[in-house]
Protein backbone atom coordinates (compact mmCIF):
# COMPACT_ATOMS: atom_id res chain seq x y z
CA UNK A 1 0.00 0.00 0.00
CA UNK A 2 1.12 3.18 -0.63
CA UNK A 3 -0.45 4.46 2.60
CA UNK A 4 -0.11 1.66 5.16
CA UNK A 5 -0.66 3.47 8.23
CA UNK A 6 -4.48 4.33 7.41
CA UNK A 7 -5.04 0.40 6.34
CA UNK A 8 -5.85 -0.04 10.08
CA UNK A 9 -8.57 2.70 10.36
CA UNK A 10 -9.66 1.56 6.83
CA UNK A 11 -9.85 -1.73 7.28
CA UNK A 12 -12.35 -0.77 10.76
CA UNK A 13 -14.71 1.11 8.28
CA UNK A 14 -14.47 -1.63 5.48
CA UNK A 15 -15.77 -3.95 7.89
CA UNK A 16 -18.39 -2.32 9.34
CA UNK A 17 -19.51 -1.30 6.20
CA UNK A 18 -19.10 -4.13 4.04
CA UNK A 19 -19.36 -6.53 7.20
CA UNK A 20 -17.26 -9.76 7.97
CA UNK A 21 -18.12 -13.19 8.16
CA UNK A 22 -15.80 -15.91 8.64
CA UNK A 23 -17.98 -18.40 6.65
CA UNK A 24 -18.14 -18.68 2.50
CA UNK A 25 -21.54 -17.72 2.03
CA UNK A 26 -23.18 -16.66 -1.76
CA UNK A 27 -24.01 -12.78 -1.70
CA UNK A 28 -27.31 -11.48 -2.63
CA UNK A 29 -26.13 -11.20 -5.86
CA UNK A 30 -25.00 -15.49 -6.12
CA UNK A 31 -21.22 -15.38 -5.67
CA UNK A 32 -19.44 -17.42 -3.54
CA UNK A 33 -17.99 -14.73 -0.75
CA UNK A 34 -15.62 -14.85 2.24
CA UNK A 35 -14.18 -12.07 5.25
CA UNK A 36 -14.54 -8.29 3.87
CA UNK A 37 -16.60 -8.98 0.57
CA UNK A 38 -13.98 -11.04 -0.89
CA UNK A 39 -15.61 -12.66 -4.04
CA UNK A 40 -14.26 -16.12 -4.74
CA UNK A 41 -16.01 -16.64 -7.63
CA UNK A 42 -13.47 -13.77 -9.21
CA UNK A 43 -10.77 -14.46 -7.13
CA UNK A 44 -10.84 -17.83 -6.17
CA UNK A 45 -8.54 -18.89 -2.96
CA UNK A 46 -7.16 -22.98 -2.40
CA UNK A 47 -9.50 -24.67 -0.85
CA UNK A 48 -12.35 -22.54 -0.29
CA UNK A 49 -14.96 -23.58 -2.73
CA UNK A 50 -18.34 -24.31 -1.51
CA UNK A 51 -20.40 -22.70 1.50
CA UNK A 52 -20.15 -23.17 4.82
CA UNK A 53 -16.23 -23.50 4.69
CA UNK A 54 -14.60 -21.69 7.51
CA UNK A 55 -11.23 -19.24 7.83
CA UNK A 56 -9.81 -17.65 10.67
CA UNK A 57 -10.11 -13.58 11.39
CA UNK A 58 -6.78 -13.45 10.73
CA UNK A 59 -6.78 -14.89 6.92
CA UNK A 60 -9.75 -12.63 6.81
CA UNK A 61 -8.06 -9.40 7.47
CA UNK A 62 -4.66 -10.90 5.48
CA UNK A 63 -7.39 -11.41 2.64
CA UNK A 64 -8.79 -8.05 3.09
CA UNK A 65 -5.20 -6.05 2.89
CA UNK A 66 -4.70 -7.95 -0.40
CA UNK A 67 -8.22 -6.67 -1.63
CA UNK A 68 -7.41 -3.31 -0.74
CA UNK A 69 -4.00 -3.44 -2.42
CA UNK A 70 -5.21 -4.23 -5.79
CA UNK A 71 -7.90 -1.93 -5.17
CA UNK A 72 -5.58 1.06 -4.48
CA UNK A 73 -3.02 0.42 -7.20
CA UNK A 74 -6.34 0.21 -9.94
CA UNK A 75 -7.27 3.22 -8.51
CA UNK A 76 -4.42 4.67 -8.53
CA UNK A 77 -3.66 3.86 -11.90
CA UNK A 78 -6.66 5.43 -13.21
CA UNK A 79 -6.82 8.56 -11.00
CA UNK A 80 -2.44 9.32 -10.14
CA UNK A 81 -3.75 12.85 -8.89
CA UNK A 82 -5.88 10.85 -6.02
CA UNK A 83 -2.34 10.77 -3.79
CA UNK A 84 -2.49 14.41 -3.50
CA UNK A 85 -5.51 13.60 -0.86
CA UNK A 86 -5.09 13.90 2.61
CA UNK A 87 -5.22 10.76 4.27
CA UNK A 88 -8.87 10.93 5.29
CA UNK A 89 -9.81 11.93 1.79
CA UNK A 90 -7.92 9.37 0.57
CA UNK A 91 -9.57 6.41 2.33
CA UNK A 92 -12.91 7.74 1.06
CA UNK A 93 -12.13 7.25 -2.05
CA UNK A 94 -10.52 3.75 -1.68
CA UNK A 95 -13.29 2.55 0.59
CA UNK A 96 -15.72 3.52 -2.55
CA UNK A 97 -13.17 1.71 -5.29
CA UNK A 98 -13.23 -1.38 -3.03
CA UNK A 99 -17.11 -0.86 -2.62
CA UNK A 100 -18.26 -0.28 -6.28
CA UNK A 101 -15.10 -1.08 -8.26
CA UNK A 102 -13.18 1.30 -9.80
CA UNK A 103 -15.35 1.00 -12.96
CA UNK A 104 -17.84 1.86 -11.53
CA UNK A 105 -16.64 4.22 -9.42
CA UNK A 106 -15.67 5.96 -12.87
CA UNK A 107 -19.01 6.84 -13.30
CA UNK A 108 -18.98 9.60 -10.39
CA UNK A 109 -17.12 11.48 -13.27
CA UNK A 110 -18.65 15.07 -12.13
CA UNK A 111 -17.87 14.36 -8.59
CA UNK A 112 -14.52 12.68 -8.87
CA UNK A 113 -14.33 16.45 -10.67
CA UNK A 114 -14.85 18.35 -7.90
CA UNK A 115 -12.78 15.92 -5.88
CA UNK A 116 -9.85 17.01 -7.82
CA UNK A 117 -10.52 20.55 -7.61
CA UNK A 118 -10.50 20.50 -3.70
CA UNK A 119 -14.25 21.63 -3.83
CA UNK A 120 -15.48 18.71 -0.94
CA UNK A 121 -18.39 20.15 0.14
CA UNK A 122 -19.88 19.59 -3.47
CA UNK A 123 -18.58 16.30 -3.74
CA UNK A 124 -20.31 14.95 -0.93
CA UNK A 125 -23.63 16.59 -1.62
CA UNK A 126 -23.40 14.79 -5.30
CA UNK A 127 -21.63 11.41 -3.64
CA UNK A 128 -25.55 11.16 -1.05
CA UNK A 129 -27.36 12.50 -4.21
CA UNK A 130 -26.62 9.38 -5.97
CA UNK A 131 -28.14 6.02 -6.38
CA UNK A 132 -24.94 4.43 -4.51
CA UNK A 133 -26.54 6.26 -1.61
CA UNK A 134 -29.41 5.13 -1.47
CA UNK A 135 -27.84 1.37 -1.91
CA UNK A 136 -25.75 1.91 0.82
CA UNK A 137 -27.39 4.00 3.31
CA UNK A 138 -27.42 8.10 3.32
CA UNK A 139 -29.15 8.61 7.12
CA UNK A 140 -27.16 10.91 9.12
CA UNK A 141 -26.29 9.43 13.06
CA UNK A 142 -29.31 11.49 14.67
CA UNK A 143 -31.79 9.79 12.54
CA UNK A 144 -34.14 6.84 13.39
CA UNK A 145 -32.47 4.69 10.96
CA UNK A 146 -29.07 5.08 12.75
CA UNK A 147 -30.61 4.75 15.74
CA UNK A 148 -32.03 1.15 15.24
CA UNK A 149 -28.42 0.42 13.15
CA UNK A 150 -26.08 1.42 15.32
CA UNK A 151 -24.62 3.68 13.19
CA UNK A 152 -24.93 6.18 10.34
CA UNK A 153 -25.12 4.67 6.97
CA UNK A 154 -21.84 4.35 4.84
CA UNK A 155 -22.69 7.13 2.22
CA UNK A 156 -23.83 9.65 5.32
CA UNK A 157 -20.42 9.07 7.03
CA UNK A 158 -18.05 8.75 3.99
CA UNK A 159 -19.69 11.99 2.81
CA UNK A 160 -19.03 13.43 5.97
CA UNK A 161 -15.60 12.60 5.61
CA UNK A 162 -15.35 13.87 2.19
CA UNK A 163 -16.62 17.48 3.05
CA UNK A 164 -14.75 18.01 6.42
CA UNK A 165 -11.37 15.39 5.70
CA UNK A 166 -11.72 13.85 9.04
CA UNK A 167 -12.36 10.31 9.55
CA UNK A 168 -16.16 9.29 10.50
CA UNK A 169 -17.20 6.13 13.04
CA UNK A 170 -13.39 5.40 14.00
Amino acid sequence: MERPWIFEVLSQQLVRHEGLCLKTYYCTAGKLTVGVGHNLDADPLPGLNRAGQEISKELALRILQEDVEKTEASMLSRWPWMRELDDARYAVMLNMAFNLGVRKLSQFSPTLALIKKGEYRAAAVRMLNSKWAEQVGKFPPDSEKARRNGRPGRAWELAEQMCTGRWQGV
